[in-house]
Formats: structure tokens, C-alpha cells, sequence
């Protein structure tokens, strides 16, 4: 995990530049839609990276709720920091693998092109079901397919370049072996999108 930290670390002024030009997102904000959150919710943005999606997570939970945004590189949290800020809102740098929470605690947890890059899926998982009240889901999100992810990681440099999405075999078996109850699969042109449920 630490050259994957030094690896995000050192591209994340590049990271935040290319957001910038991106602008706003409209497939963003409709991939949002699809995270069932609700006013008042408590809401873990995993690997929250500079804070593209948290604006979106603040407007759906409502000033009941919260948003704690997590990554384990300094520089992208200091980056979101500066740009972002709100009464409910945590930044946290921290390893998602050993989070300083409670358990129980998170209405929704969401992986926004995060996943691939967790080595040990599993352990991840677990961690995450823990900090999940129950019936709480968890959701594992990229806009694009499994293998134009993939293809895309193959050629980044080392480490990135072995990080995979799993076959959707393996993917339902790692969700299951988390103990989550699996609640929907995608994987299209545009959406890679699993759903899992605390028990």
C-alpha cells in the first residue's frame, strides 16, 4: 500500500487539474442518484481522492446528515480541504482498511474508483461491513466497464498497473465472503456498479 500512497501522493495536482477542465459532471451527479442516499444519512466517501464526489454527497444527505471523506494520500486531502468545507463534513486522512470509527456507524459507505486499487479486497470489505450500521449498503462504482478500467490500469506505471476489477465470478465471491448480501451487479459500457447489503 505505501508505493500505491506514493503513487497517489505525487499525482495529485495533476489529479486535481484534470478535474478542473473536467468541470461539472452531469454523469456524476445521475451516478449519485443511484446511491439510495437519504436526508440525514451518515455517508463514508472512501479513497475521496481531492473531494469530486463530495459536493454531490453534502447536497443528497441534507444538513441532518453527514459526509466523511476519506483517503490515505495527504496531498489529496489537503487539496480538498482547501476547496471544501461545511458544518457535516470530516476530512480523514486514513488508511480505509483500518478506519478510526466505531462500529456500526455509516448509513452508506461508497468506493468511487477506489476498488481496484485495494490488495487485500477481502480484509477491505470486512472493514467496511464493520463501519456499516445494519442494513447498511456499500457501494462499488466506476463510470466506465470492468475492462476499459482495466485495460486503462494495464498501462499506468507500477503499482497501478496490477490493479484489477475482479471477473464478476470473483467479484460475487468476495462480496459474499465479506458477508454482505449482494443486491445488484453491473457492468456495461458506461458503469461498473455493485451493491452490497449488511446483514
Amino acid at each position: 500500500m505505501l508505493k500505491r500512497r506514493i503513487y497517489f501522493e505525487n499525482i495529485a495536482c495533476e489529479w486535481e487539474r484534470e478535474h478542473e477542465k473536467a468541470g461539472s459532471d452531469e454523469g456524476l451527479a445521475e451516478l449519485v442518484n443511484r446511491f439510495d442516499l437519504r436526508p440525514g444519512d451518515k455517508v463514508l466517501d472512501a479513497g475521496c481522492g481531492s473531494g469530486r464526489l463530495v459536493p454531490y454527497l453534502l447536497k443528497a444527505v441534507g444538513q441532518s446528515g453527514l459526509v466523511v471523506a476519506a483517503d490515505f494520500a495527504f496531498q489529496m486531502v489537503t487539496r480538498a480541504r482547501k476547496k471544501l468545507a461545511a458544518p457535516n463534513l470530516i476530512f480523514l486522512q486514513a488508511d480505509v482498511m483500518r478506519m478510526p470509527i466505531a462500529d456500526n456507524f455509516f448509513d452508506r459507505i461508497i468506493l468511487l474508483a477506489l476498488f481496484p486499487h485495494l490488495p487485500q479486497k477481502v480484509q477491505a470489505l470486512e472493514e467496511f461491513y464493520r463501519l456499516l450500521k445494519p442494513g447498511g449498503k456499500i457501494f462499488i462504482a466506476h463510470t466506465a466497464s470492468r475492462k476499459e478500467i482495466n485495460e486503462f490500469h494495464a498501462r499506468l506505471a507500477y503499482p497501478l498497473c496490477e490493479d484489477f476489477l475482479p471477473e464478476e465470478e470473483e467479484m460475487r465471491k468476495i462480496i459474499l465472503d465479506a458477508s454482505f448480501d449482494l443486491i445488484e451487479f453491473v457492468d456495461n459500457s458506461h458503469l461498473y456498479f455493485v451493491v452490497g447489503r449488511k446483514k
